[in-house]
């Protein structure tokens, strides 16, 4: 085996294999060899696990219209954890909420996962924003990152599914973060939380931007349970990240 120096081609010194440490590498690190740091956003610098802050945002999430559950769960995460100054929650505190709720979630439910459960562990970074070291690129807002055998993968957060697809919804690029961020073996997964659609709507596999379904370096995951559709599958969350998972882990077997 070789390695470029310049114009010299040196060879490396042969010795036995050694494990790779990748559980000793986090999302954060692995974002600075692609010339990017991740900066939380200001609502998320002291989050941790509040079961009461989670409990509110499960209750907002069944009951996403109810505008009163909305500011009691903006009132509990301001005393819990602060950051929610007026900048932070804009025009409309009732979709806020909703978005904080659902990351919430997922962000819980995918580092216990990968922290304690997986087979593989990985960690987890919060939602936060993706600053370049040097400034040649504009910053790119993402709802997580996570770092799990060597891959690099992104979390995209949406309140709808049918939205979520369409290509049009600059927002919904998840294959541009794992592309351009994470290079060839980098993941993304996409939450929305409403993942079924009306009799009246068409079909995911009709909208625009199916390929999301077919890479297999993305996972579509619903609140609800999991359907196996033409081009792909959506899967339940949190219940099926092991099965989603599966054929991302080093040394497991893909799920059929």
């Amino acid at each position: 085996m070789e390695y470029l120096v310049g114009n010299d081609l040196r060879a490396l010194n042969q010795g036995p294999s050694s494990p790779v440490p990748w559980d000793k590498v986090g999302p954060e690190q692995a974002l600075r060899l692609f010339g990017y740091r991740l900066k939380p956003s200001p609502e998320w610098a002291r989050v941790q696990l509040n079961k009461r802050v989670l409990f509110l945002a499960k209750e907002l999430l069944r009951n996403p219209d109810d505008n009163s559950r909305a500011e009691n769960f903006l009132r509990v995460w301001q005393d819990a954890f602060g950051g929610l100054g007026p900048n932070q929650v804009g025009k409309d505190p009732a979709g806020k909420a909703r978005g904080l709720a659902l990351e919430y979630v997922v962000y819980f439910h995918l580092k216990d996962f990968l922290e304690h459960k997986s087979a593989v562990r990985g960690k987890v970074a919060p939602p936060g924003h993706l600053d370049p070291v040097k400034p040649v690129h504009n910053p790119r807002e993402v709802d997580g990152v996570f770092w799990l055998g060597g891959s690099l993968g992104f979390v995209e957060c949406k309140q709808n599914l049918r939205n979520a697809l369409n290509r049009h919804h600059e927002d919904a690029a998840l294959w541009l973060l794992q592309e351009r961020f994470g290079g060839l073996f980098g993941k993304g997964i996409l939450v929305a939380r409403k993942a079924g659609w009306r009799d009246h709507e068409k079909p995911p596999e009709k909208l625009l931007s199916t390929d999301v379904l077919e890479d297999r370096n993305l996972r579509v995951f619903g609140f609800q349970r999991p359907q196996r559709l033409e081009k792909g599958m959506i899967w339940a969350f949190p219940e099926d990240l092991e099965k989603a998972f599966a054929d991302w882990l080093p040394g497991t077997l893909p799920t059929p």
